[in-house]
């Protein structure tokens, strides 16, 4: 995300803020209340700002209320498991990908649309290919 943000001038910050999600989401975003009542975004804005390590019980008890987890957060990349979480919790008729807590398994989840609110994302670290 810091690599993303100084090629294309943004502040450094390393996270998706107003400004990153302005260029990432081509302006879709306008840095106003996001919430559209997407019923798993519902859930997710109520995890907002818990920390894998000081919030670590909270955590783990949320992503195991669906009956089942990837594990530890503070252990563990846990954002597909979030998604699987949210997904599962707020829409139960929803079908889920087969394997919910490997984040590509998520880029063939719903049908394709322009990025905006509660739209999931799959991102890669070094390239597309690994």
């Amino acid at each position: 995300m810091k690599a993303f943000q100084t090629a294309h001038g943004i502040t450094v910050s390393g996270l998706i803020d107003t400004d990153t999600a302005g260029v990432l989401f081509d302006d879709a975003l306008d840095g106003a209340a996001l919430h559209d009542g997407t019923p798993w975004m519902d859930k997710a804005q109520q995890m907002m700002g818990l920390h894998e390590s000081l919030h670590n019980r909270t955590l783990t008890d949320f992503l195991a209320s669906d009956g089942g987890t990837a594990g530890d957060p503070a252990a563990v990349p846990r954002c597909a498991d979030f998604v699987q979480t949210c997904i599962a919790l707020s829409m139960p008729d929803e079908p889920l990908p087969t394997i919910p807590y490997a984040s590509i398994a998520w880029a063939r989840f719903g049908r394709p649309i322009v990025p905006c609110f509660g739209a999931i994302l799959c991102f890669w670290r070094e390239s597309p290919d690994i």
